[in-house]
């Protein structure tokens, strides 16, 4: 089975940039509890500019995590695109 993915664009003020890196503990211990691997990257020139990507073996997987993710932050109710792996065509 292909992974799957989604990827967040979030943007965030000087003012809640501290509580926002706060939060990324305990999205992490979400993800890995759902079996996700959860990665966030900051923009060099922009702080405040984050890209959040979200991965699983599982589209079940995944879902568990978005669900997890919205009891602590209501933006993951929103309907992000899903990513499938390509496979190699070999």
């Amino acid at each position: 089975m292909s992974r799957v993915l989604v990827m967040s664009e979030r943007a965030v003020t000087e003012v809640e940039r501290t509580t926002y890196l706060q939060t990324l503990a305990d999205r992490r211990e979400r993800a890995a509890a759902a079996s996700v691997n959860f990665w966030v990257f900051e923009r060099q020139d922009k702080r405040g500019r984050f890209l959040e990507f979200l991965e699983a073996g599982q589209p079940e997987a995944l879902h568990a995590a978005i669900v997890a993710f919205a009891a602590v932050d209501l933006a993951y109710l929103s309907d992000f695109p899903r990513w499938v792996e390509v496979p190699d065509s070999r």
